[in-house]
């Protein structure tokens, strides 16, 4: 029974070789993910504060959005708004032009019809002049040949004929 006690005892010392070697190797595992624990700690600090920051500047730019959708809505009102505007101004502009044409050539026909009224008044008025002389020159003689010979004519009509000749020459 020695014999197994010795073996049982060496076998004993092993094993608490063997819980100390373990024991060491968790020592080291731990260590080991203490050291790599504070590297990703670092890490991930570092990420939560980029995290962070990116959230802020989202949050400064989503503010700024809604400053930029506001002024983009009033510039899109001023921009309809002219663009009517420019609209309406154009279409009157061919309004303006139309009438301007045909006031155009309302003119030109009136003209033409003037010219021709003129055309037509020249021998007219060659005719009245001469016919302004006739009653120049024999209304006086008709006159006093009246009074001599007594009689009544109508020298006021033909005063008055030669008067609307000359205001209408």
């Amino acid at each position: 029974m020695n014999t197994l006690k010795t073996i049982y005892n060496k076998l004993a010392d092993k094993t608490e070789l063997a819980k100390h070697e373990i024991e060491l190797g968790l020592v080291d595992d731990l260590n080991k993910a203490l050291v790599e624990s504070q590297e990703v700690l670092v890490g991930l600090k570092k990420d939560n504060q980029r995290i962070d920051q990116m959230k802020d500047l989202v949050d400064k730019k989503l503010k700024e959005r809604a400053k930029l959708e506001a002024n983009e809505k009033k510039s899109s009102d001023i921009y309809f708004n002219l663009k009517d505007k420019l609209q309406n101004a154009n279409a009157q502009k061919e309004r303006d032009v139309k009438a301007l044409k045909m006031n155009e050539e309302s003119i030109d026909g009136f003209e033409l019809e003037k010219e021709k009224a003129q055309k037509s008044k020249a021998p007219k008025s060659k005719k009245a002049q001469s016919l302004i002389i006739i009653f120049d020159k024999n209304i006086q003689k008709a006159e006093t040949s009246a009074k001599e010979l007594g009689i009544k004519l109508p020298i006021a009509q033909y005063q008055k004929a030669q008067e609307e000749l000359k205001r209408n020459l």
